[in-house]
């Protein structure tokens, strides 16, 4: 900054001025550096700031999306595999108590048969979310509604899920293909594993219609006790 001063007060000696208007002139000179140094420093600051919540900005994202990604996901993405999940859950945990419950406490009686208020209401409640109402009414009246329940009370074995594969189909997107893994035990302790497959029709994240595609060896398979 001084050697600024001295070349300026030397160009102005040859400048025939008053020391009155050489000063002055000086002056405005210094003034005006010290404007651009301090609308340097504020661009400067400007882009600094910018740049530092930009950074916070894109840390935050990052932080984010590996919590969402390290978070466990309690619905899946896919409504319609979720449904076929769900009722792929309950079918094939069995049997369940409170089913047994209701069928056993069944009479032959017209108001509290099959007909009853008491067993409609479970159905509707367990089976109703996931399906469409024709899907429904075909799943009740072909009888796999609590099938897998009442057999495995019948012949005296557990059933439980260990894991769910369900795959879209390419060709028909609405049909989806799956296979339940789960884990048998008869009352007398023999242990196997099955394989249950399967096929289910969607329509607008319900249940259309559900196959299982079991053939006769695999119910062998599930009776015996050896």
């Amino acid at each position: 900054m001084n050697q600024f001063k001295e070349d300026l007060n030397r160009e102005l000696q040859s400048v025939s001025f008053s020391k009155e208007k050489k000063q002055l002139i000086a002056t405005k000179a210094k003034a005006k550096l010290h404007s651009q140094k301090k609308r340097t420093n504020r661009q400067y600051r400007f882009v600094l700031t910018t740049f530092t919540i930009f950074a916070i900005g894109f840390g935050y994202l990052l932080w984010q999306q590996a919590d969402f990604l390290n978070s466990p996901q309690t619905e899946p993405l896919d409504k319609n595999i979720g449904a076929i999940q769900a009722v792929l859950e309950h079918e094939f945990n069995a049997p369940n108590e409170e089913v047994i419950h209701i069928v056993n406490g069944l009479s032959s009686g017209a108001e509290s048969g099959p007909l009853s208020s008491e067993y409609y209401s479970y159905l509707e409640d367990t089976y109703g979310p996931y399906f469409t109402d024709s899907g429904y009414e075909k799943f009740v009246a072909t009888g796999l509604a609590l099938m897998f329940h009442l057999e495995a009370d019948q012949s005296n074995y557990r059933i439980n899920v260990t894991k769910i594969d369900v795959e879209q189909n390419k060709e028909t997107p609405t049909n989806y293909h799956f296979t339940v893994y789960i884990n048998h035990e008869k009352i007398d302790g023999a242990k196997m594993k099955l394989e249950i497959p399967g096929i289910a029709i969607l329509r607008e994240g319900k249940i259309e219609k559900i196959t299982y595609l079991i053939d006769g060896e695999l119910w062998r398979e599930m009776k015996e006790s050896e």
